[in-house]
């Protein structure tokens, strides 16, 4: 536990009530069998899947670097452990002192003191992130998506009417069926989000987030393991770079996280309670919390609520009338997940029925099914998956010459006495990693973001493995064990490690995408523009997406045409659907399928608003029609993704897409429809920058 109970003989009744706590709560831990078993059964989980590399064994190929990185590793690690065996050969018998003056320096500033500076730290380096990798811009469509549907929540709208030809509009992740327009996620993210944009700062919304997800995090080690150990894994958090890089982004995960640990800071304080007021007010804290997380990533908070509620059942089985506590707590998670109900039935229809359902239909739920682009996800594919999780944090979680995942399975599997929040924290980790292997969708930005949850508990577990290793080794071992770490993170900090580092990192978010990076509503600032429609030009593969998109094909069925068909073949398919009644949407897929031949060679790399790459696939090299030869054509101009210039549009007073100006995509000679729509405007097209150095003015006359 981290806090020693000392007896108490007299003393006020404060000091009675609060030895009885303390001591209640530390029987939960020591003796039980439970915790050992949890985690033993967890690290054993973890290296089978993070350190062996059943990814590639069961789907090879499915990453193709970790042999590199295995020898990096090899080379690296065996450096930094020459080395701590060195210097702890070097100190001999100054290693208490010296530890104690590293003791002595972390805690001498005041616990407030000490909460103030590193939430600080967390935040300047998460928007210090943001601004020197991303320009402060979205990097995913995800995060594109909620930013739009934040316009309509800031408008006083859960969603809004969809134009009349949506392929103008249209974009991947953004729901615009039933006549209605609105983010396929629940409606958390995009509120969250829609904070910052009243302010003018939505790129700051998530640092300010990590910041209090540090101080959280803080919180809960101190109550669980004691102040010295929740200022070192503190520490240990903030030069995490998969932690603070997601913070820099605009994902939804960063404020799902903030509210888990949020709970998790609050669940110790429940667990001492020394009054029922205090008890009840610690459970309304974490229902809240797990409520509001269930109003951004329901599956995430299903997986978190799961952990602590395990851990408040160990509770309640020797303290019955603390169920009165988790009333109190049902009662306060209620309350957002009523709003999450009433918004999903003011925009999908139904309470408990998701955006991600109305745009990917039901085959997008966790189990064992055919996916919704028709790939069967399996038990096998189930645990490709959680292999390629954990392999991958073990690159991205520390950037250490050292896998990530090391540290917490020596601490899982060697401490002597694990305690009721060590099982906390590995349950977490593997509800997290098992509910995303049920999970038909491979999700990768920054890192392996579905685990970003439980990146805290990987942390904290991280952090107790100096400890793990010094019960069990002599005295140079314990050096070691204590010096392993900050080694680590220097190599990390200064790039020793070659390829692996944050150096190489930054390097490479940096100068990544960097047409993501353009602050095109700056450009458009600068234009003057006054009262404008801009096209925008995105590739041909994009640009036949979203007219598919418009006549009816679903998503899915889109980008499967996309990614087999002939590619000219589905542009005069899709023209020819086009001209049916507007009505005539039954079996268009179907259709379209029957008239396009599989792509068998030939490719065309094109842009597109997916990913930053569509490929264009062809079924012969013969030469295409007048009309394919003029799409291909019309991409030598440029080309731009779409999505960043939707989240710039307004939503205006009638519930329609207004302001100063629009942006939408270029359709070519079809682009005269909205003439009765947007007449009134001085129109425009965007031209994108040919390379970073391109100073030519964006916005030409249309």
């Amino acid at each position: 536990m981290g806090r020693a109970v000392l007896p108490i003989i007299g003393g006020t009744a404060r000091a009675r009530a609060r030895a009885r706590v303390d001591a209640g709560v530390i029987a939960l831990n020591p003796t039980s069998i439970v915790p050992r078993l949890v985690t033993r059964v967890t690290a054993l989980t973890l290296a089978l899947f993070g350190l062996v590399p059943v990814a590639n064994l069961l789907a090879p190929g499915s990453l193709p670097w970790w042999s590199d990185a295995v020898s990096w590793w090899l080379f690296g690690g065996a450096c930094v452990l020459v080395i701590a065996y060195v210097v702890s050969r070097a100190v001999g018998d100054r290693a208490t002192q010296l530890g104690t003056h590293a003791r002595a320096v972390v805690m001498a500033p005041s616990s407030r003191t000490f909460v103030c500076v590193v939430s600080i730290a967390g935040f300047l380096l998460a928007a210090g992130a943001s601004w020197y990798c991303f320009n402060r811009q979205p990097q995913s469509i995800d995060a594109m998506a909620q930013l739009w549907h934040a316009r309509m929540l800031l408008a006083g709208h859960l969603s809004i009417p969809t134009e009349p030809d949506p392929a103008f509009f249209s974009a991947m992740n953004v729901v615009d069926a039933g006549g209605r327009w609105y983010s396929q996620f629940p409606v958390g993210g995009p509120a969250v989000l829609a904070a910052g944009l009243a302010l003018g700062v939505a790129w700051l919304v998530n640092p300010v987030l990590i910041a209090l997800t540090v101080r959280n995090v803080y919180r809960f080690a101190q109550r669980a393991y004691g102040e010295a150990f929740a200022r070192a894994a503190t520490l240990l958090l903030l030069v995490a770079p998969f932690f603070i890089f997601m913070g820099a982004s605009e994902q939804n995960h960063v404020p799902a996280l903030a509210f888990a640990t949020l709970a998790l800071a609050a669940l110790p304080a429940w667990a001492s309670a020394g009054s029922r007021r205090d008890a009840f007010r610690q459970a309304a804290i974490i229902g809240f919390a797990l409520g509001a997380m269930a109003t951004i990533r329901p599956l995430d908070a299903l997986a978190v609520a799961a952990a602590i509620g395990l851990y408040q059942l160990g509770v309640l089985v020797r303290a019955k009338a603390r169920w009165a506590d988790i009333a109190v707590q049902c009662v306060a998670g209620a309350v957002p997940v009523a709003v999450l109900m009433w918004a999903n039935a003011r925009t999908t229809g139904a309470p408990l029925r998701f955006g991600y359902e109305v745009m990917w239909g039901a085959n997008q739920a966790l189990g064992f099914h055919p996916s919704p682009f028709g790939d069967a996800h399996t038990p096998r594919r189930a645990l490709v998956l959680a292999s390629l999780y954990l392999m991958k944090l073990d690159m991205y979680l520390f950037e250490w010459p050292i896998p990530a995942l090391v540290a917490p399975i020596i601490a899982l599997a060697w401490l002597r006495r694990p305690s009721t929040w060590d099982a906390l924290l590995a349950t977490m980790v593997v509800a997290v990693l098992g509910s995303y292997a049920l999970y038909w969708h491979n999700g990768h930005f920054l890192g392996p973001r579905f685990l970003y949850t439980a990146v805290p508990a990987f942390v904290l577990l991280a952090a107790r493995a100096p400890t793990a290793i010094a019960e069990r080794v002599g005295a140079v071992g314990r050096t070691m064990a204590y010096a392993v770490m900050p080694l680590g993170i220097l190599c990390a900090l200064t790039g020793w490690s070659g390829p692996i580092g944050i150096p190489a990192r930054l390097a490479d978010y940096r100068g990544g995408q960097w047409e993501l990076k353009e602050d095109i509503a700056a450009q458009a600032r600068d234009a003057h523009l006054g009262r404008a429609l801009v096209f925008v030009h995105e590739g041909w593969g994009a640009r036949l997406m979203a007219r598919m998109w418009a006549i009816g094909v679903s998503r899915a069925d889109a980008e499967h045409l996309l990614a087999t068909s002939d590619a000219c073949a589905l542009e005069l398919a899709t023209d020819a659907e086009e001209r049916h009644p507007r009505a005539d949407t039954v079996g268009r897929a179907a259709r379209l399928a029957a008239a396009t031949p599989n792509a068998v060679r030939g490719e065309l790399h094109l842009r597109g608003d997916v990913t930053p790459d569509v490929t264009l696939r062809f079924a012969s090299a013969a030469p295409l029609p007048a009309e394919c030869v003029q799409e291909a054509q019309a991409d030598s101009i440029g080309m731009s993704l779409y999505p960043p210039f939707l989240t710039l549009n307004r939503v205006g007073p009638d519930g329609r897409v207004g302001g100063d100006v629009v942006y939408v995509r270029d359709l070519g000679p079809r682009n005269e429809e909205l003439r009765a729509r947007f007449g009134d405007r001085t129109w425009y097209r965007y031209r994108p920058r040919q390379s970073s150095a391109d100073t030519s003015p964006p916005f030409v006359r249309y």
